[in-house]
């Protein structure tokens, strides 16, 4: 396998996808490569450029390909590796999954953007072909179908860069379980890690819509679990407790520790020895606002230091948005020393301008 080194990175979130608002500056990629990453994650989203299926597309494409071109340079200049994370919006998803055509507008997308990408260098740019495709029914063959054939359209340009591909089901563990690789020996494979939900997502605003779960209205959740949660969580008005209390009774006694974690990706890593292939996660984390610090250090150390206990390359999820492990003071990036030791970063590294 050729490519960049993927070992320690981070999402860039919310800059070319949703609403934009996390704008990042070339100092920003400094910082970054200060902190001691060796790689950016972007999520890209074409709809955010107003590209969707049917009609004519090209001012769209091109917008996407030279934004595209500009993060590889970016990147490039800073000494840090880039992952180009193509991030549909859920509707841009949902037409990709259940409308033919719009799946064969993903593909031919695909190719314009790797004909674009041909003077990047394999050995700073790797492709994920699409983040968290869904797929949770009907026929389990869909998607590596349509993997396959995004491959294929991106090999006729780029032929030596290293792609990430994932299994359905939002790139969970058990998408991946069921993946069979494709005959590309030039592929990393991904999953995602949000286990448990009821920590990694609790307070999360655009949850309080469900119906059958509260974790929405949940702050101060512990981990690692013990019967203690009952008492130290908090409700956020709104929340129906019924429901509340039946999912903080069941994670109060559900083990969620760093051996559950670990077990977890022990699953992952078991499928890729058993394939012969290599893995990356290119997303976990916790949300920041609404979770004490010592539980989200908690499970990031113990996310961090499982992951690398099986030489799998990771990206934190995120740099200064919803789960940012860092803060912005003015034109500076703020990651403190307790989240230092979290993701096992260093206290000091040189420029990336000096040697």
């Amino acid at each position: 396998m050729t490519g960049p080194v993927l070992q320690r990175g981070v999402n860039l979130s919310n800059w070319f996808q949703l609403d934009g608002i996390q704008s990042i500056s070339e100092s920003d990629f400094q910082q970054i490569y200060q902190a001691g990453f060796d790689h950016v994650r972007i999520p890209v989203d074409p709809a955010f450029f107003g590209w969707g299926p049917g009609g004519n597309q090209d001012a769209a494409e091109q917008k996407i390909i030279a934004t595209l071109s500009y993060l590889s340079s970016l990147a490039a200049t800073h000494k840090l590796a880039l992952i180009i994370d193509i991030h549909p919006s859920l509707a841009l998803a949902e037409q990709i999954e259940t409308d033919d055509e719009a799946a064969n507008a993903f593909v031919s997308l695909w190719s314009k953007m790797a004909a674009g990408l041909r003077l990047t260098s394999p050995d700073n740019v790797a492709l994920e072909i699409w983040n968290e495709p869904p797929y949770y029914s009907g026929d389990s063959s869909r998607w590596p179908k349509l993997a396959a054939r995004i491959v294929a359209s991106i090999r006729a340009s780029l032929p030596q860069h290293l792609l990430i591909v994932g299994g359905r089901f939002s790139n969970g563990i058990d998408g991946l379980l069921e993946f069979r690789p494709l005959p590309d020996p030039n592929i990393l494979y991904v999953f995602h890690f949000y286990d448990p939900f009821i920590v990694t997502h609790q307070g999360a605003s655009w949850w309080r819509d469900k119906n059958d779960t509260a974790i929405g209205f949940m702050q101060n959740v512990p981990y690692p679990a013990s019967l203690g949660a009952l008492s130290q969580i908090q409700l956020i008005n709104g929340a129906n407790r019924a429901v509340a209390m039946q999912e903080i009774a069941a994670y109060s006694v559900s083990g969620w520790n760093r051996g559950k974690i670990a077990g977890e990706i022990e699953k992952a890593a078991d499928w890729a020895r058993h394939f012969r292939v290599k893995l990356i996660c290119t997303e976990f984390g916790v949300l920041k606002e609404t979770t004490s610090p010592a539980p989200r250090l908690n499970w990031l150390r113990d996310m961090r230091e499982e992951l690398e206990r099986h030489g799998i390359g990771w990206s934190v999820f995120d740099l200064v948005d919803s789960f940012g492990i860092a803060t912005r003071q003015g034109d500076n990036l703020e990651i403190s020393p307790d989240m230092r030791r979290a993701l096992g970063l260093p206290l000091s590294r040189p420029a990336s301008g000096q040697p």
